[in-house]
């Protein structure tokens, strides 16, 4: 399982996706797949 399949099945919760928007980590990613 890669990166972006692990990213896209937590983007679920809101949580996990904040918790990854407040890192830095792959915000770039995060605004495209959040339009």
């Amino acid at each position: 399982m890669d990166i972006l399949e692990i990213l896209f099945q937590e983007a679920e919760d809101k949580q996990v996706r904040c918790s990854i928007t407040n890192t830095g980590y792959a915000s770039p990613f995060w605004l495209v797949v959040n339009k």
